[in-house]
C-alpha cells in the first residue's frame, strides 16, 4: 500500500484556534468550536515524505440520523470538486468560495499558492453507519459537512473520522496518497493497482440500448453485430441491455409472454422479476447451426462462433429505472439477508449460458430504502458483499462493469473486486479516457452503456429519504417535472 504506521509525525494539517492551516497557511477560517481534528496515524512509506493527513469530526448535543454542520469559511482559494447531481451521476465543479461548493460534494481539492500553501484534498468518508458529503453553508463562504445514515432509527452525535484532509505538491499523487489512507482506514475496498482488469477493458463494445430499448431480440442483436463487422468495427464485447428478462406488472397474470408489451422506456419500472430465465424472445430462439438447440445459450454459442471477435463478452444487464417512476410508484427491495440468493440465482443461470459477465446499475437506490434496514451503509454492505461473492464465484471476480454508481457508498464499499466503471453520463469518447484509478476502478467509456438496474425485487418497500433531502424536493414538484438534472445543474 505504500503506507506505514507512525504516531510520531506531526500533521501538515492543523487546527489552530479557529483556523485550519495547511503547512501553516490558512485554508478554512471561523471554524466552529465543536469541530475536532485528529492527525492520521499513517504516512507515506517514502521516508523522504513526512506528510501526514488529518481526520475531521464534530460533536453535537442531540443524536440524529442526519446532521449538517459548518466546518469553516472558504474564501479566495480556487477549488475543484466532484459532486453528485443525480442519485447515480456525478460531475466536475470549480469555484473559489464556500458558496461555490455544490450539494453532495464527494471530493474537493484546494489550489496551492506561491507562499507555501500546498494542494489540499478534502475527502468525505464513511464513519460507522453514516456517510458524509460536503455542501454550501449558510452565508457567502461557509462550507458544511452533511453526515447521514439514511434511517431515522440510526442516530449519532459524535463523529471523529467523517472527513479526511491530505496535502501534497502534486494533485495526482495527492489523490492517490489520500485514497491509500482511506483504503487502510476503512478496510472495505481495494485500489485499482490491487486488482486485475478484465480483458474487455481493451475491446470495442456495443450496447443494444439505443438501438432497441426494450424491444431487443436475437435477430436484431445478430444484425447489429453483423453490421459493425461489415463496417470495419467488429465488437469485442456486446451488452444486451433491457428487454431480455422475464418481468410483469403486479396486476398482470403470469404467462409465457413475459414483459413483451412493455415497449417504451420507463414502462418496465413498476414491473417485477418473475424468474431468472430470459423471456420468450430469447427463450424461443432456434439455433441456425443446430436447429434442435434453443434458448439464449444457443444464441450466444451461435453468435460467438459466427463473429470471432466477441472473445470475451456477451454481457447482460439488469433493468432501467428513472427517479420519477421511483417516486410515483415506489420500488421493491430484496431483503438484505436474502439478496445473496438473488445474485446467486441470476448469475449462476447466466454463467450456465456462457455469459461472460454482467453490468450492474442504479444500485444507489439502496440509499432510499434503508429506513428499516440499519441505514444506508449497512444495507449497502449487505448488497455489495453478496454481489462481490457472486461475481467472484461466477465471473472470476472481475468481469463486471459498474455503471451509474457515482456515490462514495459504492466507491468505499463496492470496489473490492469491481475494477471497471462507467464514469460519464454520455457515451462520448474522451482523449483522457476518464481514468479513475485512484478510486479503485477504471472508466469504460469506450462502450455506450445506458441506465440499467441493480436487480429486480421480489418484495415491496416504499422509498424513504435520499441524500440532501432529494425526496422532499421531488415530492414538492408536479410529477411531469421530476428531473434531477434541472435541480442541480
Amino acid at each position: 500500500m505504500g503506507l506505514v504506521y507512525d504516531g510520531q509525525l506531526s500533521t501538515s494539517i492543523t487546527l489552530e484556534g479557529s483556523n485550519f492551516l495547511a503547512n501553516g497557511e490558512p485554508i478554512l477560517s471561523e471554524v466552529p468550536a465543536n469541530i475536532v481534528a485528529t492527525p492520521s496515524q499513517f504516512c507515506s512509506a517514502d521516508k523522504a515524505k513526512s506528510i501526514v493527513g488529518c481526520f475531521v469530526g464534530f460533536d453535537v448535543e442531540e443524536p440524529k440520523s442526519r446532521h449538517v454542520v459548518p466546518i469553516g469559511k472558504l474564501n479566495g482559494i480556487r477549488l475543484m470538486s466532484h459532486f453528485r447531481f443525480k442519485v447515480w451521476w456525478s460531475t466536475h465543479w470549480v469555484g473559489s468560495s464556500g458558496k461555490d461548493v455544490e450539494n453532495d460534494t464527494q471530493m474537493m481539492m484546494l489550489d496551492k499558492n506561491e507562499s507555501g500553501r500546498p494542494y489540499v484534498l478534502l475527502l468525505p468518508l464513511l464513519e460507522g453507519p453514516f456517510r458524509a458529503s460536503l455542501q454550501p453553508g449558510v452565508g457567502d463562504h461557509n462550507v458544511d459537512i452533511c453526515v447521514e445514515s439514511g434511517s431515522t432509527q440510526v442516530c449519532g452525535s459524535n463523529f471523529r473520522t467523517c472527513l479526511y484532509m491530505h496535502v501534497g505538491d502534486d494533485p495526482y499523487s495527492l489523490v492517490k496518497e489520500a485514497m491509500k489512507v482511506a483504503r487502510v482506514h476503512l478496510g472495505t475496498f481495494r485500489l485499482l493497482d490491487e486488482k486485475t482488469l478484465p480483458r474487455i477493458v481493451d475491446k470495442f463494445g456495443w450496447c443494444t440500448w439505443d438501438a432497441f430499448y426494450l424491444k431487443v431480440h436475437p435477430k436484431g442483436v445478430w444484425e447489429g453485430v453483423k453490421g459493425l463487422v461489415e463496417g470495419g468495427c467488429p465488437p469485442g464485447m456486446v451488452l444486451i441491455d433491457d428487454g431480455w428478462q422475464s418481468i410483469c406488472h403486479d396486476g398482470d397474470p403470469i404467462s409465457d409472454q413475459e414483459g413483451i408489451n412493455r415497449t417504451s422506456a420507463g414502462e418496465q419500472i413498476p414491473c417485477r422479476l418473475i424468474k431468472f430465465e430470459e423471456n420468450y424472445k430469447f427463450r424461443e430462439y432456434e439455433s441456425i447451426k443446430s436447429p434442435s438447440k434453443k434458448g439464449i445459450g444457443a444464441f450466444i454459442k451461435d453468435i460467438k462462433e459466427e463473429f470471432k471477435t466477441i472473445e470475451h463478452g456477451l454481457q447482460m444487464t439488469m433493468e432501467d429505472l428513472a427517479v420519477d417512476k421511483i417516486v410515483s410508484n415506489g420500488v421493491g427491495l430484496v431483503p438484505p439477508e436474502l439478496v445473496h440468493k438473488m445474485y446467486e440465482g441470476l448469475h449462476s443461470h447466466l454463467e450456465s449460458l456462457a455469459i461472460d459477465g454482467v453490468k450492474v446499475d442504479v444500485i444507489h437506490l439502496l440509499e432510499m430504502l434503508a429506513e428499516e434496514f440499519g441505514g444506508r451503509v449497512d444495507l449497502a454492505k449487505a448488497y455489495y458483499k453478496a454481489l462481490t461473492a457472486s461475481v467472484k464465484r461466477h465471473f472470476k471476480g472481475k468481469a463486471v462493469i459498474a455503471s451509474m454508481q457515482h456515490c462514495n457508498d459504492f466507491l468505499f464499499l463496492g470496489t473490492e473486486t469491481i475494477s471497471l466503471g462507467r464514469v460519464m453520463i454520455s457515451g462520448a469518447l474522451t482523449p483522457q479516457a476518464t481514468r479513475t484509478g485512484h478510486i479503485g476502478f477504471r472508466a469504460a467509456t469506450w462502450c455506450i452503456v445506458p441506465t440499467t438496474a441493480c436487480g429486480w425485487a421480489t418484495s415491496y418497500n416504499q422509498i424513504g429519504t435520499c441524500s440532501n433531502e432529494l425526496t422532499n424536493v421531488l415530492n414538492s414538484m408536479p410529477h411531469h417535472e421530476l428531473r434531477l438534472v434541472d435541480l442541480f445543474m
